[in-house]
C-alpha cells in the first residue's frame, strides 16, 4: 500500500485486461483472483460486472476481498452500487458473529455520501454502535475460553496480560475517515483514465 510500483505494471498489461479475463477472475472461488478481477473491472470500467461484484459482496463467500468489492462499487458510484453497499450494512451490521468487511463498507458509504451529497452513512451509525458492543462481548467470551486453556499452562504472562487488557477494555467509538479510501479511489481513477486513453 505504501508503494505504487504496481500501477506501472498494470499499465503495461492494459491490453490484456479484457472483460473475459475479469469475468474469469471473478468467477473463480478464490479471494486472490476475485480481488484482482474486481479491481481490474474498475480499472477498465466494466460496469456490466457491477451486479456480480455486488452479489459477491453480499454473499461474503471468501475472505480478504470485501474491501476491494467496496472500493470498486464506490468507484463505479451508481444507484446499484449504493444499493449493494447499503444492503450489505443493513444485514451484516446485525450479525456480529459474522465479522467481515463492515468497517470498509461503512467507509465506502461515507465516501459516496461526501461525493454525492447524500446521507446514507448516518442511517447505519446506530447499528454500527450496537455491532461494536456485541463484537466486544464476543471477544470477551473468547478470552474466557482462552483463559481456561491457560490455567493449565505456565509462563504465559504476556498472553495473560493481553487477555486482561481485552477483558477490561471498553468499546471505543470509531472515528471514520475516508482519507485512505479517497487515495485508493484516486489511484483507480488515474488507472482508469490511462486505460481509456490507451485502448
Amino acid at each position: 500500500y505504501d508503494s505504487l510500483d504496481w500501477v506501472d505494471q498494470i499499465k503495461e498489461i492494459n491490453s490484456e485486461i479484457t472483460r473475459d479475463v475479469c469475468l474469469t477472475l471473478l468467477c473463480d472461488f478464490n479471494w486472490r483472483t476475485r480481488l484482482v478481477g474486481s479491481y481490474f473491472a474498475a480499472v477498465k470500467d466494466y460496469r456490466d460486472l457491477i451486479d456480480i461484484i455486488g452479489t459477491h459482496l453480499l454473499k461474503s463467500e471468501v475472505c480478504c476481498v470485501g474491501h476491494i468489492y467496496a472500493l470498486t462499487l464506490a468507484f463505479f458510484n451508481d444507484e446499484r452500487c449504493i444499493q449493494y453497499l447499503n444492503q450489505y450494512l443493513d444485514y451484516y451490521l446485525t450479525k456480529p458473529s459474522l465479522y467481515f468487511d463492515q468497517e470498509d463498507v461503512m467507509e465506502a458509504v461515507l465516501h459516496l455520501d461526501r461525493e454525492n451529497k447524500s446521507d446514507y452513512f448516518s442511517g447505519h451509525l446506530e447499528n454500527w454502535k450496537i455491532f461494536q458492543k456485541e463484537r466486544q462481548t464476543i471477544k470477551k467470551n473468547q478470552v474466557k475460553e482462552v483463559e481456561k486453556t491457560l490455567e493449565h499452562q505456565e509462563g504465559c504472562t504476556d498472553l495473560e496480560d493481553y487477555l486482561k487488557d481485552i477483558q477490561s477494555s471498553e468499546v471505543n467509538e470509531k472515528v471514520f475517515s475516508t482519507e485512505n479510501f479517497d487515495k485508493k479511489i484516486t489511484t483507480l481513477r488515474d488507472l482508469n483514465q490511462y486505460c481509456r486513453k490507451h485502448r
